[in-house]
């Protein structure tokens, strides 16, 4: 369980090689009890503080956005690992939702071992703390752990529950629920454009964050679908080429993607892994790093350039900010500036994202960076 406010991040730092060495601390974002409980395989969400603390107004559900969200199959060890109902409901309700199932899985993996854990609270009424119930512990006391489909009260479980098998209620108790509730409150929360911030919300803890992904890497079979074909004007596509490759979660690979036009993941020096996560020498995980991030963006939407270190783009394209696109470069880092919608957005690698890979990150200093632009943009 963390605490209620989140604390705030340290200020990004790059730093060669291309650009990324900075390890987010556990004391950074408060690191809070174990998720683990002595021996358990059961997290405290933090679904249930936020609930208790603040009492919140009645929430509707997300519209939901399938947009660039990879679609991955089973792994071995994920067919071994998962009772086959709770597995079908992880991937329908994460189909439904737009989102990643397997870290759906990893959160009733961490939580309750899939539903399979003896501890209070699991099967049958509040877990010791008197609060959460069900496989994927929703906060739902002082209100009835089963209540009308169409009813809503202010606990987590009255704004999220779902009546997932049309029975006529909705229960915590029983995964046909607490799942596609589980998905929803992930969506509600940032997935699938932020995960970190999703999981974070569900419990205020990193270290229950590097485990829910350690469970949803392992999870994770083949790439088997992902984003459709890019449509609009090359401002569209570059947001949608974003948004696909952010959702395939790469790790970041120093020298990935540089041995191919356009840039393929591959493995690299080093990758980021690992919990804590650290700098995997060696690795046969294939990434992406920052410039080879950049350069698959720009000849996905139609550029034709060559796969270019951080250096290079530094001179390619045409001189000073772009109308709606800047590439900020130097000789160890690259990132890119989009103006969409009136609003600002920053592309790259960078320590916020899944393994400091590729993805959308805060706006960050363009101190020290030169200033390029695609033609057209």
């Amino acid at each position: 369980m963390g605490p209620v406010t989140t604390a705030t991040r340290p200020p990004e730092q790059d730093q060669a090689p291309d650009g990324l060495e900075v390890l987010e601390t556990a004391a950074a974002r408060g690191l809070s009890l174990p998720a683990k409980l002595a021996g358990t395989a059961v997290g405290l969400s933090l679904l249930g503080l936020l609930a208790l603390v603040m009492i919140v107004a009645a929430i509707s559900r997300p519209s939901q956005q399938s947009q660039g969200t990879a679609v991955y199959g089973v792994s071995a060890y994920a067919l071994a690992d998962i009772p086959p109902h709770y597995l079908q409901l992880y991937q329908s309700a994460a189909t439904a939702d737009g989102i990643d199932w397997a870290v759906l899985a990893g959160i009733g993996k961490v939580e309750t071992d899939h539903g399979r854990s003896n501890l209070a609270g699991v099967k049958s009424g509040a877990n010791f703390l008197g609060c959460c119930g069900g496989p994927m512990q929703f906060f739902f006391v002082p209100f009835g752990g089963r209540i009308a489909a169409a009813s809503k009260n202010a606990s987590t479980w009255g704004q999220y529950g779902v009546d997932g098998d049309s029975d006529g209620y909705k229960d915590v108790w029983d995964p046909d629920d607490a799942i596609p509730a589980a998905a929803d409150y992930l969506k509600a929360s940032g997935a699938p454009g932020d995960y970190r911030a999703a999981v974070w919300a569900y419990n205020h803890s990193t270290a229950y964050y590097d485990e829910v992904m350690s469970y949803a890497d392992r999870y994770r079979g083949q790439l088997t679908g992902g984003a459709p074909a890019l449509t609009g004007d090359k401002l569209s596509q570059l947001v949608q080429a974003a948004d696909a490759l952010e959702a395939q979660r790469l790790p970041y690979c120093y020298g990935g993607g540089h041995g191919s036009t356009p840039a393929t993941p591959s493995s690299g020096t080093y990758c980021w892994g690992g919990s804590p996560l650290h700098k995997i020498y060696g690795s046969s995980d294939k990434g992406l790093d920052c410039s080879s991030s950049v350069s698959l963006l720009l000849q996905e939407i139609g550029y034709q350039l060559p796969t270019m270190t951080s250096g290079s783009l530094a001179s390619w394209g045409l001189p000073g900010p772009g109308a709606a696109v800047t590439i900020w470069a130097n000789a160890d880092h690259v990132f890119l500036e989009i103006h969409v919608n009136g609003q600002v957005r920053m592309f790259g690698t960078s320590y916020s994202n899944y393994r400091h890979g590729p993805g959308w990150h805060p706006v960050r200093s363009t101190a020290g960076f030169v200033a390029r632009h695609p033609e057209g943009l």
